[in-house]
């Protein structure tokens, strides 16, 4: 299975924020390791680090980052791309990016907290985090 990690599953694990922290953590398990190739986009990547930073510092933000991307992979983001999210219906241009993304690299799931964010999304299923473990792993 192939796994889109939304931004705000990666802030809620890095920055263990309550009460979102065990299911992301869940979803950062060893089992979702072994069964799931999970992917993020380069705008989670710099939207992590913006926030992150703030919050830990830019070195600690930096530090799991690297982590970060020696376990997960980044999904395409080029100018069909964001010109599909431009063109879209979704309201945020980021989960626009993000759902564009997952579909050009033919990923199965989108994991996030905000499933409503996604409503005009479809090819891919969208999960909360909670219901992605109990139904998956």
């Amino acid at each position: 299975m192939r796994v889109l990690l939304d931004t705000n599953i990666l802030l809620d694990f890095s920055l263990k924020r309550t009460p979102f922290f065990e299911a992301a953590k869940n979803v950062f398990s060893g089992n979702s390791l072994k069964y799931c190739d999970l992917f993020i986009t380069s705008i989670s990547i710099s939207n992590f680090h913006y926030i992150a930073s703030k919050v830990v510092g830019k070195t600690k933000s930096l530090a799991f980052l690297k982590d970060l991307t020696s376990i997960c992979d980044v999904s395409v983001c080029n100018k069909h791309t964001i010109q599909l999210a431009i063109t879209s219906k979704f309201s945020d241009f980021e989960d626009a990016i993000q759902y564009f993304s997952a579909l050009a690299d033919s990923l199965d799931v989108i994991i996030t907290r905000n499933e409503k964010d996604f409503k005009h999304a479809a090819g891919i299923e969208i999960i909360n985090p909670t219901a992605f473990v109990r139904k998956y792993l």
